[in-house]
């Protein structure tokens, strides 16, 4: 056990030689080489992303590579990602034969920057606590926060979903760690990248900035507070630039709703999967953390919670979510999951050790057995991709014209797949300004009208609403017979359309 007293000398020993690193500041090393390892091990049998929105990322950072722009078509330059950090990130990692395997690993090594952040953030607040007379067991709590955040299954399973959740977390994580080390350069520039990895995590660093500047009753943390404004100030100006409006098409798609049901979601679908509040225990460990901290005069433990609330609430509020919907719309919480794992480690500094073992007990049970859920969760969900995607997206490839016009209602796999001659409508609007920002579905039927598509790739539940619209032709089918994405699982099946013809009754309503 390392305490204050052996690191806050007053006045070095001139004649002891070289410092010797303190233990504690090796352990985040540690936990990052942990956290990488854990990752790369919960993608075992991996051979898809669990989400079809991972190649839409891929098709942006690809058409970008190739010197396409930031397009979704090639040198159509939408505004279809809600993370334009994560498309310059892919655009420069190193993705060829094997993506899946390759992007993966770009997330594996992100988790184990988050680790490795976990650690650093336990060793700032606890070194705040630590004084001669009240020593503090650093090496202990930078191991265990390491060790949570290294080992937490729903950030393992953003890890290798081919999402943007690691980067976004180790974002947040790196932020506070600046900020709390007086880098206020680092802090504000980290900060301002954190709108455009998330949206949502802009809230996140701007909340606890502001925290940090009212409890501590000065501004080093006023990067924190304006990093984010600049952040979605220049992405609004991006977006505008590129498109004509301030946000991204995800903006105008899915931001309607949230309310009760987004707080529904959260109780049923988010905080289910969260093993501190499973257990029981962990929601002790978390109050006892932010009392203790509270009565010793440290806020920032209780800053982190706010911080994560005020995430959780504003993502709630903020757009559509289901009940039953599983990863597909818990990922957007996800990118705060560390904050509270940090925030809880801080009980090891009170005095009632034993009391405070036995409660971490049922946590690390709670995390063992929610692991290997998530798990099987995660290769079932890729089992749904490569079905009822990656084989369409294979299909359409071999066997549908090189010129051919697409609609398609899941625009991932068969934009990143599909030769470049094809041209790729997503259906939803969420690569399609002009769909998305349709006033009513006859004006979308008019905009997809406008675009001459020659082929649907749809699922069933939408294949009634256009075959009002088009003589369709079945051309292949592909079966799904337990869809994992949502609960309970069902079976879905998508089809390949020729269009044959426009239906008498839509020829004259819209001037094609």
């Amino acid at each position: 056990m390392v305490t204050s007293a052996q690191s806050t000398t007053d006045t070095p020993d001139l004649d002891a030689g070289p410092r010797r690193p303190i233990p504690e500041d090796w352990l985040p090393i540690g936990a990052a080489v942990l956290g990488f390892a854990l990752a790369m091990l919960f993608r075992t049998g991996s051979v898809e992303f669990c989400l079809d929105d991972a190649w839409i990322h891929l098709a942006y950072a690809d058409n970008l590579r190739n010197g396409y722009g930031f397009s979704y078509n090639p040198g159509d330059w939408e505004t279809g990602s809600s993370s334009p950090l994560w498309v310059l990130l892919l655009a420069a990692w190193p993705v060829s034969h094997a993506p899946v395997w390759q992007v993966q690993l770009l997330g594996a090594l992100l988790h184990g920057v988050t680790a490795f952040c976990g650690g650093r953030l336990a060793i700032d607040l606890a070194r705040q606590r630590a004084t001669v007379q009240r020593p503090v067991p650093l090496v202990s709590l930078t191991a265990l926060a390491g060790l949570l955040v290294a080992c937490w299954p729903p950030l393992l399973q953003g890890a290798v979903s081919g999402m943007e959740v690691p980067l976004t977390s180790a974002i947040i994580l790196g932020t506070i760690v600046a900020a709390l080390e007086s880098r206020h350069v680092t802090a504000a520039c980290l900060a301002t990248l954190a709108a455009w990895a998330r949206p949502e995590a802009a809230v996140t660093v701007a909340v606890f900035g502001g925290w940090l500047a009212l409890t501590r009753r000065r501004v080093p943390a006023a990067g924190l507070v304006l990093g984010p404004i600049v952040g979605t100030a220049t992405w609004m100006f991006w977006c505008h630039t590129i498109s004509g409006y301030a946000w991204p098409n995800t903006r105008y798609v899915k931001a309607t709703g949230g309310g009760l049901d987004g707080l529904r979601y959260v109780r049923d679908e988010l905080l289910i999967w969260e093993p501190w509040l499973v257990s029981l225990s962990g929601v002790i460990l978390l109050a006892l953390a932010i009392h203790s901290s509270w009565r010793a005069g440290q806020r920032e433990v209780a800053g982190l919670l706010f911080a994560w609330a005020a995430t959780i609430l504003v993502v709630a509020f903020s757009r559509q979510l289901h009940v039953g919907v599983q990863f597909y719309e818990r990922r957007y919480f996800l990118i705060v999951s560390a904050l509270p794992l940090v925030a809880m480690t801080m009980t090891l500094i009170t005095r009632r050790r034993v009391v405070v073992a036995l409660l971490w007990l049922p946590l690390g049970a709670a995390i063992g057995i929610q692991s290997a859920s998530l798990h099987r969760a995660t290769r079932n969900q890729e089992k749904d991709i490569h079905r009822l995607h990656r084989q369409p997206a294979l299909y359409v490839r071999a066997q549908l014209p090189a010129r051919a016009i697409i609609g398609v209602e899941g625009a991932g796999a068969i934009r990143y797949f599909a030769p470049r001659s094809m041209t790729i409508i997503d259906l939803v609007g969420l690569n399609d300004r002009e769909i998305a920002h349709a006033e009513s579905s006859r004006d979308r039927v008019c905009r997809l009208l406008e675009k001459h598509p020659t082929h649907l790739v749809l699922p069933d539940n939408v294949v009634p609403r256009l075959e009002r619209v088009f003589d369709l032709r079945t051309l292949q089918r592909f079966e799904d017979p337990a869809y994992h994405q949502v609960h309970p699982p069902h079976p879905v099946s998508v089809r390949v359309f020729a269009i044959d013809g426009v239906k008498p009754a839509w020829t004259g309503r819209c001037p094609i």
